[in-house]
């Protein structure tokens, strides 16, 4: 999973002092800060040709955000392209609904678009990239489909 605009930007920001001491809280406490100070990033993303808007952009093989947070029902591990979720049209309204789904176990307001090969994200300015909650450096950024396959442990379905 990879994640860039309003997400990243919350990521990089997490002091981690802050995220010691409130665990996941320190997120949504860095969210409701970014939300009402600064305005939503703009990201120009690009998949497969198409050209979309967006302030938040999450590229995913896998269901889950953040761990235990369902974000895209229909991806899977064991076939190969992406899930691509685009939040935040609306501004910080937009990002607003993303979080709140999220967080309240709701169908997704993004615009997701499945069986994604390749995806380019650029903004205007330079705007941080994370990866499974991790800083990955900042756009732009280019996620593809590698053609090696990986072993993967999981459990069985309904564990």
């Amino acid at each position: 999973m990879a994640g860039a605009g309003f997400d990243a930007r919350v990521v990089a920001g997490v002091p981690p002092r802050l995220k010691k001491r409130f665990g996941k809280g320190a997120y949504v406490i860095l969210a409701l800060k970014h939300l009402l100070q600064n305005p939503p990033p703009r990201l120009t993303v690009i998949i497969e040709g198409s050209e979309y808007r967006a302030a938040w952009a999450i590229v995913s093989n896998g269901r889950y955000y953040g761990g235990k947070f369902l974000q895209a029902p229909e991806a899977n591990l064991q076939q190969p392209g992406f899930v691509v979720s685009l939040f935040g049209g609306e501004g910080r309204f937009g990002v607003l609904r993303g979080l709140t789904a999220l967080g309240l176990g709701r169908p997704s307001p993004a615009r997701q678009i499945s069986q994604v090969q390749c995806v380019a994200i650029t903004s205007g300015q330079p705007e941080p990239v994370q990866a499974d909650g991790d800083m990955a450096g900042t756009l732009p950024a280019a996620v593809t489909v590698s053609p090696h396959r990986i072993q993967l442990i999981m459990p069985q379905e309904g564990s």
